[in-house]
């Protein structure tokens, strides 16, 4: 490893890194021990497992009503994101690699981006964890975190507010 990185933040990137692999194979274990619980009852009209835990019902179903009245496109979505942070602060795209001309074909769906440029801009927007999962679900993304050490760097400091390109990018080389 490399000794002039924060000891401190790398000992956190290997334990959200393991975490997260864990957290998603406790869920799934949840889900599969409910569904094959013989005193569960299911009905159709009964909502998912999931919805009992975290948020619950009602989290659930603001949710999808929320899904459902923000039908934009992913250009409109980083249309409406830009005139949003421009309000609050000055966005400088070309930082983080993408240029006026690749903004604006994307505004227009003209081109679907990468999921790397997506996150290069939601890395720029200074969006946070759910903001850029919407993001990249617009574009039928998701963040990987149980398989790629990309995506768990990158969720991590999204999570933390880390907006720093080159400090993310530095532990992104240390990592692989």
């Amino acid at each position: 490893m490399n000794k002039t990185l924060d000891q401190q933040t790398i000992a956190e990137l290997k334990l959200y890194i393991r975490d997260n692999g864990l957290n998603k194979a406790a869920t799934a274990l949840k889900r599969q021990f409910l569904a094959n619980d013989s005193t569960t009852v299911y009905s159709p009209s009964s909502p998912p497992v999931d919805t009992y835990y975290g948020k619950g019902i009602f989290g659930a179903l603001k949710q999808r009503i929320k899904r459902v009245k923000n039908t934009y496109t992913l250009g409109e979505y980083v249309e409406s994101l830009l005139n949003e942070r421009n309000k609050s602060f000055s966005v400088d795209l070309e930082k983080f690699g993408i240029d006026r001309f690749y903004k604006n074909k994307v505004i227009k769906n003209k081109i679907n981006p990468s999921k790397q440029k997506l996150l290069c801009l939601a890395i720029a927007l200074r969006l946070n964890i759910e903001e850029t999962n919407e993001l990249l679900r617009r574009a039928g993304l998701t963040l990987a975190e149980e398989n790629s050490v990309f995506d768990n760097i990158l969720g991590y400091f999204i999570e933390r507010g880390i907006y720093d390109p080159i400090q993310i990018d530095t532990y992104l080389v240390e990592f692989g």
